[in-house]
């Protein structure tokens, strides 16, 4: 950027082309802000990612031997349960379920 200037200055670059260059790396720049925040947020969403799965494990450790599924595990482990509308499929009455699991999302 430096050198462009110094062209312009001593008149080895026309004002047209310098305002070019000049928009043009000011273009470059913004994108690459932008690039460097993307780059931020995805790199903060891992970590929060990352977070969730050691408590997932560090949760589900305490229920690797259950005997009996009831109110406590439930709301331990599961955030909420959604049932689909009933649909017949060959003669069968057929529901999708999906367990919202705590710390990883649906399953089902």
């Amino acid at each position: 950027m430096k050198r462009l200037y110094e062209d312009h200055v001593i008149g080895r670059l026309s004002d047209e082309r310098f305002d070019r260059f000049l928009s043009q790396y000011e273009t470059e720049q913004k994108q690459t802000r932008l690039n460097i925040e993307d780059t931020e947020k995805a790199v903060e969403e891992t970590k929060a990612s990352q977070i969730d799965a050691d408590s997932w494990i560090r949760l589900i450790r305490d229920y690797t031997r259950v005997k009996k599924l009831d109110r406590t595990v439930l709301s331990e482990l599961v955030d909420k349960i959604t049932v689909g509308e009933s649909k017949d499929a060959d003669g069968n009455k057929v529901l999708h379920i999906t367990i919202y699991y705590r710390f990883i999302g649906a399953v089902g």
